[in-house]
């Protein structure tokens, strides 16, 4: 029997599991599969197989980075396996960027240099961006009131099948600190709706690395003396704010970063360069996951590693992959990755302005912007 009378003879696979396969299969190659033929068509742009690629699909990362020659921003695009470069995407028209979050795949950036006058979408799997969402300077009937600071969310919400991104100005007066405003758009809907949310703590402007985890956005925040010693966190459906009360031991005398480890809530902890006599050369890191059902005991807060001291200039943290890659950023604004596991030190050669960096941890999906 010949090869070609082999193949003809062949029995195409069960529906179901036909499906299992290609739900397992990076975006990429779907997005090729859809050409083959047309119930591949349909199934891959169905509702149903979407969410189900993504429930199964793993995490992949997004670096943000300044060139240095031209100070345009570049997404990097880094392999979930090799960690390696496998794609840029320019983004020519941003004079400053920051990554809000990720949520199912999708990442929002913000334009932050003219006080976030603009939003992008995208999704890095398919490299689809949503035209950018503006966002309006915010205004009020107040006199000598103005925004002193603006902080953003993204995130999911199910009540409604939307995706919404949550904008809460600080403002302040001649006599000091006003209560800040909370403004709410969604994806289908891109005009800002006035709130009367109360922010119960202030976030901290140190904390680069804001995460979205089961339904809720999280910051690090300050209390009322100061101290960061406090998650603030933003339920996207409910449209409610709570707060979760950080034990004082962790963040005593050194810096924490919010991250996710393993589907729960982590914190990143590493010493205080002004109040530690820890040299930047010597600079170790401890992740720190949460018992979600506990938090507001101080055992729920369990330290599940501890790296280093790393030889090199380092400095913040920028991410956790899964559950044994910690991104770092060095002095000269290279990418470093540590296997948390085997503490093994990478440099990736990768490169960006100094302090300019971050990394944008989300899951690959076929979910469209549009």
């Amino acid at each position: 029997m010949t090869r070609t009378m082999e193949m003809r003879s062949c029995k195409p696979l069960p529906g179901d599991l036909e499906i299992e396969i290609l739900s397992r299969l990076p975006v990429k190659s779907l997005l090729r599969f859809k050409c083959v033929c047309m119930s591949w068509y349909v199934s891959i742009k169905s509702p149903r197989f979407i969410n189900k690629h993504l429930r199964l699909s793993q995490n992949s990362c997004l670096l943000l980075r300044a060139r240095r020659d031209t100070h345009k921003y570049l997404a990097t695009l880094l392999s979930s396996e090799t960690l390696g470069v496998s794609a840029e995407m320019e983004f020519p028209n941003l004079k400053s960027a920051q990554i809000i979050g990720s949520c199912n795949g999708l990442v929002s950036i913000c334009d932050y240099l003219y006080d976030y006058r603009t939003i992008h979408i995208l999704n890095p799997a398919t490299r689809e961006v949503i035209k950018p969402i503006p966002v309006p300077p915010y205004e009020t009937c107040q006199p000598h009131v103005s925004p002193e600071t603006t902080f953003l969310a993204f995130g999911f919400d199910p009540k409604i099948n939307d995706y919404k991104l949550v904008r809460i100005n600080r403002l302040v007066a001649e006599s000091g600190e006003l209560p800040s405003v909370v403004q709410i758009c969604t994806l289908r809907s891109p005009s800002w709706r006035d709130t009367e949310l109360v922010v119960p703590a202030h976030i901290s402007a140190y904390a680069q690395i804001n995460t979205y985890i089961n339904g809720t956005f999280n910051w690090l925040a300050r209390d009322s003396e100061g101290s960061i010693n406090t998650i603030l966190s933003f339920h996207m459906s409910d449209e409610l704010f709570e707060t979760i009360k950080i034990p004082d031991f962790l963040l005593k005398n050194h810096w924490g970063q919010l991250a996710v480890l393993n589907g729960s809530l982590a914190l990143i902890r590493y010493p205080k360069r002004g109040g530690s006599k820890v040299p930047r050369t010597a600079m170790y890191y401890e992740i720190w996951a949460t018992n979600q059902s506990r938090l507001e005991e101080e055992e729920a807060w369990v330290r599940k590693v501890a790296v280093g001291p790393i030889a090199g200039v380092v400095e913040e943290p920028l991410a956790i992959l899964g559950i044994d890659i910690l991104f770092l950023a060095s002095s000269e604004g290279e990418l470093i990755s540590c296997d948390l596991r085997t503490q093994e030190i990478r440099k990736h050669q990768v490169y960006g302005v100094e302090l300019w960096m971050q990394v944008g941890i989300y899951n690959e999906s076929l979910i469209s912007v549009e």
